[in-house]
């Protein structure tokens, strides 16, 4: 009997640790794919300022992320950014600036964004939404608006290399100014 019973229990264990779901882990692999568009935005050559330029010469004190759930056929964005989770805000404690949520940042004199507590500059980035092409390739709009007509978004194309890391895959310019 006590065989039996040792049996059900390895047998259940193995039916439980297998998974045969062939979706991608959603929460765990989207929050890898904005951590690699908000970082190459963060880096971003082609936006003219990059974030050296912004640490070394202290115009920005804070980067502000949002989230889009939804954008329209224009790549406009029809609601509000949402505050993105904390575990996505985390892996950017360490990039020498401080990193909030949208929902602190304010959009005021000659359209730009300051932080709502201490009033310092800064700018907004943002990315979303996923659009998953596969379980290794999706699409995702992400840029940034630093205020008035100073704004720029692309669509990054990921993909899931061998070693299953994301990694951008392609830039298409949507729109800039």
């Amino acid at each position: 009997m006590r065989i039996l019973a040792i049996l059900i229990l390895s047998a259940m264990f193995l039916l439980n640790s297998c998974d045969s779901s062939t979706e991608p882990e959603i929460l765990s692999d989207s929050t890898k794919i904005m951590e690699l568009v908000l970082t190459d935005q963060f880096y971003d050559d082609y936006t003219g300022y990059p974030l050296d330029r912004y640490t070394s010469d202290s115009i920005v004190k804070v980067y502000f992320i949002g989230v889009y759930e939804e954008v329209d056929s224009n790549y406009h964005f029809p609601n509000p950014p949402v505050d993105p989770e904390r575990t996505l805000l985390n892996q950017f404690s360490d990039i020498g600036i401080e990193v909030k949520p949208a929902s602190q940042a304010i959009f005021a004199d000659y359209n730009e964004y300051y932080d709502r507590t201490t009033n310092e500059r800064g700018i907004f980035f943002f990315a979303g939404p996923i659009r998953w092409l596969s379980e290794i390739e999706a699409e995702v709009e992400a840029g940034y608006k630093f205020g008035g007509l100073s704004s720029h978004c692309l669509t990054y194309t990921v993909r899931m290399n061998d070693l299953a890391e994301w990694i951008i895959f392609s830039r298409r310019e949507r729109w800039g100014s």
